[in-house]
């Protein structure tokens, strides 16, 4: 999920879209193909047209059955591939990219670490990712998005220069409880433990947009 979240990071840094860009705004991205945007079966037509890029991320989505924002999931539905609503990200990327998911993440967030092919592992036969996990990976594979993140988004190339892949802010918000009403130890697909986060005082939701 942390790889996955990362390559939605690179992505909106490119595009330049806000976190708060509604999932339907960026499914229509590509005026081609309008129809990614259709109401998924099962959701609340209201709740699939408000829900955000943010909220998905925070897994505050639900399964389309409750309004986003109100209820944190991380259950195994949640994390299996062929039910979690973190799979809408691969309609997200390949309507704002025109490429396949697999083929755009490695080639803007894999292949500058080093991990070549890092996303094909898991991935379908049309090129979307496993957006819940399942690539295969070293440690020192693993190594390498945490030192993206220590890096601020930063990453050294051959020629020694640092390429931003990622926007620190991202990455900040990607550290930090986004929906501490609901939880208050879950950032951006991936827990934190943030200990100037009380769970006994949580933010009201109008208090994250200042982050």
């Amino acid at each position: 999920k942390i790889a996955t979240t990362l390559g939605m990071g690179a992505m909106m840094k490119k595009y330049g879209y806000s976190m708060e860009t509604t999932v339907t705004t960026l499914l229509r991205a590509d005026g081609e193909q309008p129809y990614l945007a259709n109401v998924p079966t099962g959701w609340n037509s209201d709740y699939w047209g408000s829900l955000t890029l943010r909220q998905l991320l925070g897994q505050v989505s639900s399964n389309g059955s409750r309004e986003p924002g109100v209820v944190f999931s991380d259950d195994e539905e949640f994390n299996d591939k062929e039910t979690s609503p973190l799979q809408i990200l691969n309609k997200v990327l390949r309507a704002v990219t025109r490429e396949a998911p697999t083929q755009w993440l490695n080639s803007h967030l894999a292949v500058p670490l080093g991990l070549d092919g890092f996303f094909d592992s898991g991935a379908s036969e049309n090129g979307d990712v496993s957006a819940t996990g399942g690539q295969l990976a070293t440690c020192r594979d693993m190594a390498r998005f945490g030192q993206l993140i220590v890096n601020g988004g930063k990453w050294k190339k051959e020629n020694g220069e640092l390429k931003q892949i990622v926007d620190p802010v991202f990455l900040k918000e990607m550290l930090t409880p986004m929906f501490p009403a609901v939880t208050s130890h879950y950032g951006y697909s991936g827990w934190v433990y943030n200990t100037q986060v009380s769970d006994a005082e949580p933010r009201e939701e109008s208090d994250i947009a200042g982050l």
